[in-house]
């Protein structure tokens, strides 16, 4: 008896387990689709003018963070998404798309990110836009510092 059991299991196994399993094994798993904000496709006037005030705050911030830090900074640049409520305010979703710089400079970018305190958006620009956020995508640049020694000068002869 003991061994009619055994040649069994072992059929059972081959058949059906065996197969099951190597279908699972071949299976793809599909990542869940993250949304990521979209840029608008085209600028209005309105859209431009906004833009203009958002980094008209944000520079002064920005520079500000810079000069204070200016020891730990690498060159480079970061590039950076976010958006801004309707109502104006700090920025949400702030994500860096791209760093040639350092970790500091990401640092900085996202304090000053996170001081800033935008003005609400203009009704014309928010009638348009879906969810309630604007959307901006912006670049902060360290580049090396300017020599200020005088050139040399010629000696006559």
């Amino acid at each position: 008896m003991r061994d009619r059991i055994q040649p069994s299991a072992i059929t059972f196994l081959g058949r059906v387990v065996l197969p099951v399993a190597l279908f699972a094994s071949s299976c793809r798993t599909v990542p869940p689709k993250v949304e990521t904000p979209q840029k608008p496709q085209q600028s209005s006037p309105a859209t431009e003018r906004y833009k203009k005030k958002v980094e008209d705050r944000l520079g002064p911030i920005w520079y500000r963070l810079v000069k204070v830090n200016q020891d730990s900074l690498h060159l480079g640049t970061v590039h950076i998404t976010f958006e801004i409520p309707i109502a104006g305010g700090q920025p949400h979703n702030l994500r860096v798309t791209s760093n040639t710089g350092g970790r500091m400079d990401e640092l900085v970018v996202r304090m000053a990110c996170e001081q800033l305190r935008a003005p609400p958006v203009p009704p014309e620009i928010a009638a348009q836009l879906p969810g309630g956020y604007f959307w901006l995508e912006e670049s902060f640049t360290i580049y090396p510092e300017a020599d200020t020694t005088p050139p040399p000068t010629p000696k006559k002869k």
